[in-house]
């Protein structure tokens, strides 16, 4: 199997496209830095609401509005960047199979036993089933 993948590009195709599926798009990352943005702007309109508090007697219902909303705006940038992160590791985690599929050996499984690579399999693997007079199934992890 390590053959397979190591001569096979359908391996990086798979993996890019799934890539490019949860990369950010162009209007994406621009509503990211719009996110960006905005938060300051409101982050400012929190200081500016509390200094006025202080003079004038604090309004508690604007500041909670404010905060809320500022709160809304984190969220919605954390989301963008768990996926730009997301992105991130799962190209990491193609450039060490690459490198660990490319030094291995090759050999005639038929003929030869190699060392189990564990490092290889635990990192991959989320689970494996074998069904009777089926196969064994095995399920990749996500991240």
């Amino acid at each position: 199997m390590a053959e397979i993948m190591k001569n096979s590009k359908k391996l990086s195709e798979l993996v890019n496209e799934v890539i490019e599926e949860v990369s950010l798009k162009p209007n994406e990352e621009e509503e990211l830095s719009r996110l960006e943005k905005g938060i300051e702007i409101y982050y400012h309109k929190l200081y500016e609401t509390v200094e006025e508090g202080k003079k004038h007697g604090e309004d508690t219902g604007a500041i909670k509005v404010i905060t809320n909303y500022i709160m809304s705006l984190h969220d919605r940038i954390r989301s963008y960047e768990d996926r730009k992160e997301g992105v991130s590791t799962l190209s990491e985690e193609l450039k060490w199979l690459r490198k660990e599929l490319l030094a291995l050996e090759l050999f005639n499984p038929k003929k030869e036993r190699v060392p189990f690579r564990g490092d290889i399999f635990t990192r991959l693997i989320k689970l494996g089933i074998f069904l009777a007079l089926v196969g064994l199934f095995f399920m990749l992890k996500d991240s």
